[in-house]
């Protein structure tokens, strides 16, 4: 049914092994199958609807310090949540995480010496005034 207005949902899920050894037999659980789902970078993997009408994603192994990216997208409908990132190893940690804004790196070493400059001239102005203080 189109509708006169629509509502998009969308998601970016990133599954990261922040460990030294590879992570085997990872299943990323969600509460139902995602209407659309895309997963970046492009490997192989498995999908499958649980008996209890949960849906997982599979992949054999995950390298350490590679990140798996699950986009979630839907029209008219809620998403999915992820109820469970497992390994063979060990079970996940789920860490919020929110875009943030990359400056350069001559703008952050400008910034960098900006503040060392106002730490500079806050420590000589408490000086003078402790000089004239004490006087």
């Amino acid at each position: 049914m189109v509708r006169e207005t629509q509502d998009v949902q969308v998601a970016s899920i990133s599954v990261v092994n922040s460990g030294r050894a590879s992570a085997k037999n990872v299943e990323i659980v969600f509460n139902w199958k995602p209407e659309y789902f895309n997963v970046w970078p492009i490997r192989l993997f498995s999908e499958n609807v649980h008996p209890d009408g949960r849906f997982s994603v599979h992949l054999d192994s995950l390298a350490p310090k590679e990140v798996f990216g699950l986009e979630l997208l839907s029209v008219n409908r809620n998403l999915p949540e992820v109820v469970n990132v497992r390994s063979e190893q060990v079970e996940s940690i789920e860490k919020k995480m929110i875009p943030q804004v990359v400056v350069s790196k001559q703008i952050a070493g400008l910034i960098v010496i900006i503040m060392l400059f106002g730490v500079f001239s806050l420590a000589y102005f408490i000086l003078f005034v402790l000089e004239f203080a004490l006087k």
